[in-house]
């Protein structure tokens, strides 16, 4: 940052964040695309993911058989990534030759947008010559119809200008609200202090830490808290990387796990859900609604604690006093720890499970968290 002139709070800030969020929305972008090719191939022709190294989707047609390489843009990779992949091509088409595949064997990188004019990459080894289908030419190979690409961008550009104002002003929020914290820590006399900061090891704080804050965007303040419109590409990161590391949770403050909690519940399909103020809650901290033939109300009390830390059974029978007051279908109490021994036999506690209350540990929250990662919202 130095080396590029930074002299701005707001720009180091910016500099970090924005390669940060390019890069993971292209990724959640590019894996949901990815997984509507394969399931439009398995409805079309059978297809199905691949499990062989670099490959992705797999499928019979017109006599031959089809391997395929899914990949961004047409611009994916460098010469030693591109022979990785044709490597990979002439490994599987010598596997499937020895597992009895007699049809040709036909190999495809699949581009989800872009154009190559010249889909034939031709090899002096055959076995590692293949078709470079790019955007439209993708999705006609894969469905057979010329106007699905064009469909999918016209529904995409559309959810995307519906998000786009309020994405912006979360985004502006936190980035004003980083550059606060940065101006109190990192500067003097209105310049950045470029050897406290290197003192200080902030070259050690990876950009998901910077951005954990950003899990959620908000639509409405109502008398109980923030509703959530959708959860931002920060939460699928950080559960990814308590999915790695799940002594991450540890690290995480009280505040940005009830965000996390609140996330979930919205990927879970609750129409609304609360992210309730930091103080004057009254013992809940996320408030999720859903509505059906009747409607299911659900408040969570989140202890984010360290190793060690047990709830014990007064912080139970409060939230159970909380159930009673806010008149809630039910009560969770989640815990990045867990409970205290025979607390689920005392008198007090037990008339109430599962049917009206239920405690989440730390083990089952991160199990929780990671099936609702690989789920669609409904």
């Amino acid at each position: 940052m130095k080396a590029k002139n930074v002299e701005l709070a707001g720009d180091l800030v910016k500099g970090i964040v924005d390669p940060l969020l390019a890069s993971q929305e292209e990724t959640i972008f590019g894996n949901l695309l990815e997984g509507f090719a394969i399931f439009v191939s398995s409805r079309l022709d059978g297809g199905f993911k691949s499990e062989r190294k670099g490959l992705d989707l797999e499928f019979r047609r017109g006599g031959s058989y089809f391997i395929v390489g899914i990949k961004s843009g047409p611009n994916w990779g460098n010469i030693d990534q591109v022979n990785r992949m044709k490597d990979n091509f002439k490994e599987a088409r010598i596997s499937l030759r020895s597992a009895g595949v007699k049809e040709e064997i036909v190999a495809v990188n699949g581009c989800l947008y872009g154009e190559d004019r010249n889909p034939l990459k031709r090899d002096a080894d055959p076995d590692k010559t293949y078709f470079k289908y790019c955007g439209r030419g993708f999705w006609e190979f894969v469905s057979g119809d010329p106007n699905l690409y064009r469909e999918i961008i016209i529904s995409i550009d559309k959810a995307a200008r519906e998000k786009d104002e309020n994405f912006k002003r979360a985004y502006n929020a936190k980035v004003s609200e980083m550059a606060e914290d940065f101006v109190k820590n990192f500067m003097t006399a209105y310049e950045i202090d470029w050897i406290k900061l290197v003192d200080s090891e902030v070259r050690r704080i990876d950009a998901p830490t910077l951005v954990l804050k950003s899990l959620l965007l908000f639509k409405e303040t109502t008398d109980e808290g923030k509703l959530i419109e959708s959860v931002s590409i920060p939460w699928f990161n950080i559960i990814e990387t308590l999915r790695r590391d799940p002594d991450a949770a540890f690290s995480i403050s009280d505040r940005q796990w009830e965000e996390i909690i609140a996330g979930a519940y919205h990927r879970a399909g609750f129409e609304e859900v609360t992210l309730t103020p930091r103080s004057g809650d009254y013992g809940r901290d996320v408030i999720a609604v859903k509505r059906g033939i009747g409607t299911i109300r659900i408040i969570d009390q989140v202890k984010a604690y360290k190793p060690g830390h047990l709830v014990d059974a007064n912080d139970v029978r409060a939230l159970v006093g909380v159930l009673h007051g806010d008149g809630a279908s039910k009560g969770f109490l989640t815990t990045t720890a867990d409970f205290a021994p025979r607390l689920r036999s005392d008198p007090l506690i037990t008339p109430f499970m599962p049917s009206r209350l239920e405690l989440v540990n730390g083990k089952t929250l991160l199990k929780r968290l990671i099936e609702l990662r690989h789920t669609s919202s409904t």
